[in-house]
């Protein structure tokens, strides 16, 4: 464990899923921003920050992106999000072709990301399950299987969706600072090498 965590100021998480599963409006859930039923598709990636307090009690910047779902602007989505510790899959229940295409993003992860930690949002709970294209069990055995976090939430109602984020932020927070823990360089405590800005690694070089 890295000390308290001084140096991990900020976590990135990007959201892919098709066209209109409705990760902008789970974006705007999480950023308390109203539901808006009419809006507009995503071109290219979208930035949201908002700060958050983990539960070892730091507080940090969420920098989360939501990427358009239609394919011809995926290649430039992806480019901007390259660099996130984390990715949410989401797909709409009452819509079968984007649960059915999670693989297709699966692979997309697995050709763009290494090892990346990943999530899987089902959203729309909160219309009336006779119109679900996919019930919670099929839905929780196809994650079960694969070995990933699973959440169901509405972007609307916002129920579960601070659950979901909360998860996905705590494990993209663990994942950055096991990595920072690995590339941690020890630099001796003494006037002319240490530097006052709490992280490892950072030594200033002398002009």
């Amino acid at each position: 464990m890295l000390g308290d965590g001084e140096c991990i100021k900020q976590v990135k998480i990007g959201l892919l899923g098709d066209d209109s599963v409705g990760k902008t409006s789970i974006c705007h859930a999480f950023s308390h921003i109203e539901f808006d039923p009419d809006q507009m598709t995503t071109i290219g990636a979208d930035k949201y920050e908002r700060k958050y307090s983990l539960k070892n009690g730091k507080e940090i910047k969420v920098v989360y992106w939501d990427t358009a779902g239609q394919e011809r602007f995926r290649a430039a989505a992806i480019k901007t999000i390259r660099f996130i510790q984390e990715i949410i899959i989401v797909f709409q229940l009452t819509d079968r072709k984007s649960f059915e295409d999670v693989n297709d993003f699966l692979q997309t992860v697995k050709e763009n990301w290494s090892n990346p930690k990943i999530v899987l949002f089902g959203n729309k709970i909160d219309i009336d399950k006779k119109e679900w294209k996919v019930t919670s069990e099929e839905a929780k055995e196809f994650a079960k299987k694969l070995n990933l976090p699973y959440f169901e939430m509405s972007a609307k109602t916002r129920q579960g969706v601070n659950e979901g984020f909360s998860y996905a932020i705590e494990e993209a927070y663990h994942m950055a600072e096991e990595e920072l823990n690995k590339n941690k360089i020890i630099i001796p405590n003494n006037n002319n090498n240490s530097n006052n800005s709490g992280c490892p690694g950072n030594k200033k070089k002398k002009k």
